[in-house]
């Protein structure tokens, strides 16, 4: 009929439907998301996982010996030290230099380190957004099931998450 207006059963229906779904995935589902990845304690977990890393990528400093003339002339024994008695215990010219550029490397590689325990905070948020927002839809799906339908990657949280943290998005170069 011309004059009817009213709807078809499944347009009165779907309506609300995909409201709901439309909310679910866009407004509770990353909610959700937000909250669950905070209340998992990801944050402190994840802050701890990258400065462990960090240490361990950080290269030992090589042991440096002494240059001078004990340490030198010591090798030969008693003949070897007694010629530092008598002529005092010279350095080699070029040791201050080779230890001044040692520690010079060794202060590059600290503050290498402090920056990226600074930069770590901002991985870790880059991870809770990407994983938010690479699973909107499962994200929606359980908040949107009021939490009864657990998918496997809300399930697996933290493997996730640890996923996302070393992707090329949130790497940063670091990894």
């Amino acid at each position: 009929m011309i004059g009817d207006t009213s709807l078809p059963a499944i347009g009165g229906i779907g309506i609300p439907i995909v409201a709901y779904a439309l909310l679910s995935g866009f407004v509770t589902g990353p909610l959700v998301a937000e909250r669950t990845i905070e209340n998992s304690g990801w944050h402190a977990q994840c802050r701890q996982t990258l400065a462990t890393e960090a240490e361990i990528s950080r290269p030992a400093s090589p042991a440096m010996p002494k240059l001078n003339c004990n340490s030198l002339m010591g090798l030969f024994g008693d003949d070897g030290n007694a010629i530092c008695r008598d002529y005092g215990n010279w350095s080699l010219p070029f040791a201050d230099q080779i230890i001044a550029e040692r520690n010079r490397i060794e202060e590059l590689q600290s503050k290498r380190f402090a920056i990226a325990a600074a930069q770590s905070g901002t991985r870790c948020d880059c991870a809770a957004a990407v994983m938010t927002e690479e699973h909107r839809l499962v994200w929606g799906l359980h908040a949107g099931s009021i939490r009864i339908v657990t998918p496997p990657s809300v399930r697996n949280l933290q493997s996730g998450l640890v996923s996302a943290l070393h992707s090329p998005w949130c790497a940063g170069g670091a990894s």
